[in-house]
């Protein structure tokens, strides 16, 4: 069994590529991270398209490669294979097709299968909310429903939300937010996603035990400014 693993799940906005920094940084801190990037949803670019952008990376991940990436690399990001995949697209398509893809009673379920599928015992989940956001309704209700299945499931959890008005980042895209994250994991990037991504892969470095309580945020801070 593996000590201090954790994963980060997001449903999603517009800009906003928290999903592919958070893992990373987490690892810098002692985390061994395994995360199922997500789908697109609407107007929101998934995880799975921005890595799928990376020339020569292999995307899709099963249960066992998730467990062997976080032993071995100590971080493994990657898509839905097999059954799981399959269910899940046909949910989101369904969804997508009679306009209910943004719901609460469609997002929670989904949220919570990322979660639980790559067996962390720490997860952090973050709910953006607004406009820019993929969710459309109550996002307290989703953060809820996700929270009470992950401490069922007997992990650790911290699902917060967060607010998605605008985009969180300077660049809308694939490629262009893959670099974006780049700029960010060396030290550059501007100063409103390093503090999201810090307040959020703290988090999860302070549940999966390799940071005390309250001290996470700056040592995320500090992974980031040292590249």
């Amino acid at each position: 069994r593996l000590e201090a693993t954790g994963g980060f799940v997001s449903t999603g906005a517009v800009g906003d590529p928290a999903e592919l920094a958070v893992a990373p940084v987490a690892a810098a801190l002692g985390v061994r991270v395994a995360v199922l990037a997500s789908a697109a949803a609407g107007a929101v670019i998934g995880g799975q398209d921005k890595l799928g952008c990376i020339p020569g990376l292999r995307v899709g991940r099963s249960a066992e490669d998730l467990a062997r990436g976080a032993r071995d690399a100590g971080i493994v990001v990657g898509a839905p294979v097999g059954r799981l995949a399959d269910g899940m697209r046909r949910m989101a398509r369904l969804a997508e097709g009679v306009g209910v893809s943004r719901l609460p009673r469609i997002l929670a379920p989904l949220t919570a299968a990322r979660a639980l599928v790559p067996g962390t015992a720490a997860v952090v989940v973050d709910v953006p909310t607004g406009s820019g956001g993929a969710l459309s309704g109550d996002a307290t209700r989703v953060a809820d429903a996700v929270r009470g299945a992950l401490v069922g499931a007997g992990r650790a959890a911290h699902v917060a939300t967060s607010a998605a008005d605008a985009p969180i980042a300077h660049a809308i895209g694939t490629a262009l937010e893959v670099a974006v994250v780049r700029a960010l994991l060396v030290g550059e990037g501007d100063a409103r996603l390093r503090d999201r991504v810090a307040d959020l892969a703290g988090r999860l470095a302070e549940l999966a035990g390799v940071q005390e309580g309250g001290a996470g945020r700056a040592a995320a801070l500090g992974a980031l400014e040292s590249g």
